[in-house]
């Protein structure tokens, strides 16, 4: 099972020993160097000799290397940690992966990390084309269903487990020709990015029918906001909430941090939104919702974010208005009552952030609070649970479920991509 992750494109730091391509050939995560591969440099170590001819490209556009301009594209491909794959292995499918999304037509980097609990390989490929004019690459607005099919083709292959997703075999049909949407151009069966300036006029086809209705009645789709395949497949016991359960225990398994996995959701087309101590799932190809709890106990709020940092959790929840500082790393909270005189720092990835002005941490259950003063310093410490003489009791459980609820990971697989 390969789950596939498209971080944002790099604009600024792709080389130097502080740059993108410096951190994921890393010799510590690949071996000494061992575990990296381009199409066009034989070293694995290093990173001038990597970024520099990717550099070259982008200044060889029509516009070259303006502020803001797209130098790479940064893809991580993840594999479970109960895949029967070797580094060796993971790597040679991350080569493949890169080949077949590029056509060669980029100049790409995979490096495989090993020092994660499941093995990934991070592939950076060239914003610009390595041939001609040195075109800047548009990625088509399905490309990220484009690499779902070819990353599950290939888990396929590898006797891999893959799960089935009814956007994704949408977008296989398309490629495959056999499929065109009312209200959509043709896809093309290449897989590779398409140059904007390069791009030819659509085609034209017959626009398919995509629903049944009866005279003077709404499709089926709009009615039960279900597609008919998630009808079929409910009344067979494989269900959306079945779909979505494996979807929730997959992205858990690849996700850093809340917002990660939540993002992971969104590209697989899932909405994940925060409606007080719950979440809510929205199909967003169905519009079918359905609440947390309605998944089983095993995917509440708390049990999801316990999976998230594989530990038990309790949650506090707090005003917006007493978060002193936050960073990409960390939030440092005031603690209610001390009118500002003590707070407590955590990780970052702990907090869930819905936009209002009532968040929530879950904060690890066997581990003590520092809390600091003003001047940031030490005024003492505290038990997680001694947080609710300031913050109140949780009414959440305080221990992650061991339900037999939750999917085997090793039994289903999925891709998924991150924008």
């Amino acid at each position: 099972m390969a789950v596939v992750k498209l971080g944002k494109p790099v604009k600024s730091n792709l080389g130097g020993p502080n740059g993108a391509m410096a951190y994921i050939i890393d010799p510590a995560k690949t071996d000494g160097g061992r575990l990296v591969s381009s199409n066009y440099e034989r070293t694995g170590t290093d990173y001038d000799a990597l970024a520099d001819p990717m550099l070259e490209d982008n200044e060889n556009s029509p516009k070259g290397i303006q502020k803001n301009s797209r130098l790479a594209y940064h893809i991580k491909l993840s594999f479970s940690p109960d895949d029967p794959v070797t580094p060796e292995r993971v790597h040679e499918l991350g080569v493949e992966f890169a080949h077949r999304i590029t056509s060669d037509e980029y100049k790409f980097v995979v490096a495989t990390h090993t020092d994660r609990h499941h093995l990934h390989d991070h592939i950076m490929v060239c914003a610009a084309s390595r041939y001609g004019k040195h075109l800047k690459a548009e990625l088509p607005k399905d490309i990220i269903e484009q690499w779902r099919v070819i990353a599950n083709e290939i888990s396929e292959r590898e006797g891999l487990s893959v799960i089935f997703n009814p956007a994704t075999e949408r977008v296989a049909r398309k490629m495959r020709g056999d499929e065109t949407t009312p209200n959509e151009d043709p896809t093309t069966q290449a897989r590779d990015p398409k140059h904007v300036e390069e791009t030819s006029e659509p085609g034209t086809a017959a626009t398919a029918r995509t629903t049944r209705r009866a005279e003077n009645e709404e499709p089926m789709e709009r009615r039960y906001g279900m597609s008919m395949e998630e009808i079929y497949a409910s009344a067979k016991g494989l269900g959306v909430k079945d779909q979505l359960r494996m979807l929730i225990d997959l992205t858990l398994a690849g996700a850093e941090n809340f917002e990660d996995w939540r993002n992971m959701l969104d590209v697989q087309g899932v909405d994940v939104t925060v409606r007080g101590q719950h979440f809510t799932f929205t199909m967003k190809d169905t519009g079918f919702k359905v609440r947390d709890t309605k998944l089983g106990s095993a995917y509440d709020m708390t049990n999801i974010m316990a999976g998230l940092q594989s530990t038990p959790v309790i949650p506090i929840t707090f005003n917006r208005r007493l978060v002193a500082k936050q960073t990409r790393k960390t939030v440092t909270v005031w603690l209610p009552g001390t009118h500002r005189k003590k707070k407590i720092t955590f990780d970052a990835k702990r907090l869930v952030d819905d936009g209002g002005s009532t968040l929530r941490a879950f904060l690890p259950l066997h581990r003590d609070q520092i809390i600091l003063d003003p001047s940031n310093r030490y005024a003492g410490k505290t038990t997680t649970h001694g947080l609710y003489q300031w913050f109140g009791e949780p009414t959440s459980r305080l221990e992650p479920l061991a339900s037999p609820e939750r999917l085997v990971f090793s039994q289903v697989g999925v891709s998924c991509f991150v924008t």
